[in-house]
């Protein structure tokens, strides 16, 4: 899936990080944080994806990403 032409990585991954937000999958979705990074996605559209998750899949599974997300962040910044 990765490999198609028509969606760039980026994209890709923040695509993933929506879906694994919603189903509440974080092992997943840390990893998926992590790719999406090195993909080229910012801090600032990761965390706009999972805000956009919480009227959809529940503002529970929103904020659990965000937590997600801030350790994900937090851990890139350390030494």
């Amino acid at each position: 899936m990765w490999r198609r032409l028509h969606l760039e990585l980026k994209t890709r991954s923040l695509v993933t990080i929506a879906a694994l937000t919603a189903l509440g999958r974080t092992t997943g979705l840390r990893l998926n944080i992590e790719m999406a990074l090195h993909n080229g996605a910012s801090r600032e559209k990761i965390v706009e994806t999972l805000l956009q998750m919480a009227p959809y899949a529940g503002f529970p599974a929103c904020w659990e990403g965000l937590l997600v997300a801030d350790e994900v962040f937090r851990s890139r910044q350390q030494p």
